[in-house]
């Protein structure tokens, strides 16, 4: 599925408000919480894995030698 970029990169914090605005509008209710609790694990856990994602080839290229 192709997205524009600037939706991808910031997709996390949409989630994240999302999750914000759910507890905002509809209070503390059961399925408000329980819709925020989603939006957040949403968030995290796409933050999470577009940082191992971005960091493994650089794991994997090893220690940088330094330039005499």
């Amino acid at each position: 599925m192709w997205m524009p970029d600037w939706l991808y990169e910031h997709l996390p914090h949409l989630y994240a408000a999302a999750a914000l605005a759910c507890v905002m509008i509809f209070g503390a209710s059961l399925a408000a919480s329980l819709s925020a609790l989603l939006f957040a694990c949403a968030a995290t856990l796409t933050m999470l894995q577009r940082r191992r994602a971005r960091t493994a080839p650089a794991r994997q290229a090893g220690p940088r030698m330094a330039k005499r």
